[in-house]
């Protein structure tokens, strides 16, 4: 039985902003950047590579995203309209550069409270996410010292974050992203980046259809911070992560990017991210059970989710958890056409067809743990 889980952005609710909370949360970003600037003479013991410089062009770079965002609905709406206007990709450069920072920095910050209060969304946040490390001890292998995750289990994923390395970190016998990485078979990584990889679908994977914000930064792996008025700790944190935005590798940025960038169309783009759309494709094909988790199908990813969700001739069943499930599972029936298939075997030649059957696309609503489908051997 394979099980594929799709997630979106909240799945890493208790950790991170929905899209709709990014604005606040950048402005709390370029408050945290403001001060520590502002402590830069009063720190005597800061490293070299902290810069009065560097600070002021990330706290600009916030400043002119949070007003470009005031126009559209949602910051990945914003870089779709810089891609497509060719004249605009300096502006979709610094856009990622500016979100890289920004994650690196909510990544970091132990506590603090995200959402609103008058909409009631306020929550204290959760670095990582505890429902990962929870995921992670349900499918974890029951053998002693075996640290592997249960190979029929895979993640596509639209989120950006590395919550999921986050959480497996406590259990993995090295704090090393790259070896988390290989273990976990992320893509993008590291190891997936060389010509002669393959994707092994055997194991367990977990495949990024937007590639990953900063995932080459020891950052997000350095012990999380307690962010308080403490003039040090601000300016070691809020200087690191400035010097990183204005020194920024092209290697870093470019596995950061969005399901319709293209390589023929823009050379930022990473070498393998049309694969990525592929391997999750190949995924989706080998499945029976979906669990799509806080993921709503906006009409931006459309064209994606289509491709990765026809013909799935061994899909059994699907089920969405969601605060609005039954509104997810109604925009799934009528956009997708999720059809049984029905496979006959006549002198060894199978034969698949499809009927007018729909699958069954069940609401899960509790949302305090990642869910575990009935039919998982575990």
């Amino acid at each position: 039985m394979n099980i594929t889980y799709l997630l979106g952005a909240g799945a890493s609710y208790n950790a991170l902003p929905v899209i709709d909370e990014l604005p606040s949360r950048l402005n709390v970003f370029a408050t945290h950047v403001k001060e520590a600037k502002s402590f830069l003479s009063a720190v005597n013991n800061k490293p070299d590579f902290v810069r009065e410089e560097d600070m002021q062009s990330l706290l600009n770079a916030i400043y002119w995203l949070l007003e470009e965002m005031k126009t559209h609905k949602t910051v990945d709406t914003l870089a779709k309209k810089y891609y497509v206007l060719s004249n605009r990709e300096p502006d979709l450069i610094v856009l990622k550069k500016t979100l890289i920072a920004y994650f690196l920095f909510e990544q970091r910050v132990q506590t603090a409270q995200l959402g609103n209060v008058e909409l009631k969304t306020s929550r204290y946040k959760e670095i990582p996410d505890k429902r990962y490390d929870s995921f992670i001890a349900t499918i974890i292998s029951k053998e002693r010292g075996n640290l592997t995750l249960d190979p029929s289990f895979k993640i596509v994923t639209w989120n950006y974050d590395s919550q999921f390395e986050l959480a497996y970190r406590s259990y993995s016998e090295k704090n090393d992203f790259k070896f988390i990485q290989q273990k976990l078979q992320v893509m993008p990584s590291f190891i997936t980046q060389e010509s002669r990889y393959k994707f092994n679908q055997n194991k367990f994977g977990l495949v990024r259809l937007n590639g990953v914000a900063g995932f080459l930064s020891s950052d997000v792996f350095d012990n999380l911070v307690h962010i308080t008025n403490h003039a040090e700790v601000k300016v070691h944190l809020l200087g690191a992560i400035a010097y990183k935005f204005a020194n920024m590798l092209e290697e870093e940025m470019s596995v950061f990017n969005y399901s319709w960038e293209s390589k023929e169309q823009f050379e930022s783009v990473h070498s393998e991210k049309q694969t990525l759309v592929e391997i999750a494709h190949q995924i989706m094909r080998e499945t029976n059970i979906l669990v799509v988790i806080g993921y709503s199908f906006p009409n931006f990813n459309r064209s994606v989710d289509k491709l990765l969700l026809q013909d799935l001739r061994n899909l059994q069943k699907v089920y969405v958890q969601d605060v609005n499930a039954e509104e997810v599972c109604e925009l799934i029936r009528s956009s997708f056409e999720l059809k049984e298939w029905h496979v006959q075997v006549i002198d060894d030649v199978r034969y698949d067809s499809k009927s007018e059957q729909q699958v069954p696309v069940i609401p899960v609503k509790g949302v305090d743990q990642f869910f575990i489908p009935p039919e998982a051997d575990i």
